[in-house]
């Protein structure tokens, strides 16, 4: 370890939709946060994984074993605007779901850099809200066999999939909302914030910054267990490490 400078910060945080705002016609799936929203909720974003083909079943089997849940029927489709061939199968728990992905092919960059996807109800507003922000748009608007997807790239690197269905889906709400882990360079810490939250519309409302381990201090009365991370989602509390100096975030 480098102890006079650590090149990556930790960002702990939620990358799932929970409000956003509306543009256009836009079909909206039942129980999405709001009707003036192109975001929609939690339970309609992924967690993007990649296994070789292989190792599927294996980890399809451990992963409902360890937190239930069910599986949809596994395709065999072409998800990237290049030609290609993958396994394709959502696992839904009570905490998160899994897009899972065995590509029988060479995966096309930048695919398998993204970790998330997020349902819009509006890929042309999504990509003029990220465009805006400060996003990166790195894999424009292409056709997949249920609808409309992009990729877009927040400073520091993080890359982020959107997707539009074709026809609405309708999934049961979380019992808990899952957080996500983002490593960025200290240099884009801040540029990264300005542009996610600008995306998100969201704001800090938890800012600490001292010595790791140094309890945190709250901004506001906000629940410590339940916060939000712009109009994303609720979830714990991320932080920002670097060397031995921690910066806490909570965002709403």
């Amino acid at each position: 370890m480098n102890r006079t400078r650590r090149l990556f910060v930790l960002v702990q945080l939620v990358f799932s939709f929970a409000s956003f705002f509306h543009l256009g016609q836009a079909q909206i799936p039942q129980g999405s946060s709001s009707l003036s929203t192109i975001a929609i909720g939690p339970q309609y974003d992924t967690t993007h994984v990649y296994v070789a083909p292989s190792d599927v079943n294996g980890f399809v089997a451990s992963f409902l074993g360890t937190f239930g849940g069910q599986s949809t029927k596994q395709v065999i489709a072409t998800v990237t605007p290049a030609p290609s061939k993958t396994t394709s199968q959502l696992l839904q728990t009570p905490v998160g779901t899994v897009s899972l992905f065995g590509f029988l092919t060479p995966i096309p960059a930048p695919f398998g850099a993204e970790r998330t996807g997020y349902l819009v109800t509006n890929m042309d507003a999504a990509i003029k809200k990220a465009k805006a922000s400060g996003a990166d748009v790195v894999v424009t608007p292409f056709p997949d066999p249920i609808g409309v997807d992009a990729v877009i790239e927040f400073p520091g690197g993080v890359k982020t999939q959107i997707y539009w269905h074709t026809t609405a889906p309708s999934y049961t709400p979380f019992v808990t909302v899952p957080e996500n882990r983002v490593y960025v360079s200290p240099d884009a810490v801040n540029k990264f914030l300005h542009s996610f939250l600008a995306f998100s519309d969201g704001r800090v409302v938890f800012d600490h910054r001292g010595k790791g381990g140094v309890a945190p201090r709250r901004c506001g009365n906000i629940p410590p267990d339940h916060f939000a991370l712009g109009s994303f989602a609720y979830a714990p509390e991320g932080s920002l490490q670097c060397g031995g100096v921690e910066r806490s975030y909570r965002f709403r």
